[in-house]
């Protein structure tokens, strides 16, 4: 399981770091041309800048549920007495997995749409589906993510109750 685990998580930095590594050449660009040259020549960069940050951001929210970032805020669950603490954890994983879950479903329709209607982006052209498709495979990443996250906290409580 831990070969599954570091997968996803190399495949979710690649994502992220080749993702902002193009929004900032991207956007560098973007400005010197514009300074440099009256009609620039990297019109679509704002919509590709766009696209790519969707990407990034759902695959940053997966990783995020990873590294224990989004799970629950410890300053509240802290001044819960400890046999209570592993219940906020069950109801914002539960919470995660709803939102994560609506999300799925949600983002699934509007990529039928778009499909269905044949849905472009104004500039580049693109099937619309690329953004829809960011926040569908992100959320189902995302889902896997709140899942262990939420084991991984609670074994955690669990050890600090029987200690």
């Amino acid at each position: 399981m831990d070969k599954f685990w570091n997968l996803i998580t190399k495949i979710e930095k690649f994502v992220m770091v080749l993702g902002m590594t193009i929004m900032v050449i991207l956007n560098f660009f973007n400005v010197i041309f514009r300074v440099l040259f009256p009609q620039t020549p990297f019109s679509y960069s704002e919509e590709l800048t766009i696209i790519i940050f969707m990407w990034v951001t759902m695959f940053g929210i997966s990783y995020g549920f990873k590294a224990n970032a989004h799970t629950k805020l410890d300053v509240f669950t802290k001044l819960l007495p400890k046999k209570a603490q592993p219940l906020v954890t069950i109801l914002a994983t539960l919470c995660a997995l709803l939102f994560m879950g609506i999300l799925v479903y949600t983002s699934y329709l509007t990529m039928l749409n778009q499909i269905t209607y044949n849905q472009v982006t104004p500039g580049m052209k693109l099937p619309m589906v690329v953004n829809s498709g960011a926040i569908f495979l992100g959320s189902i990443i995302s889902m896997f993510s709140v899942v262990r996250a939420g084991h991984l906290e609670l074994n955690a409580e669990r050890g600090e109750l029987e200690e």
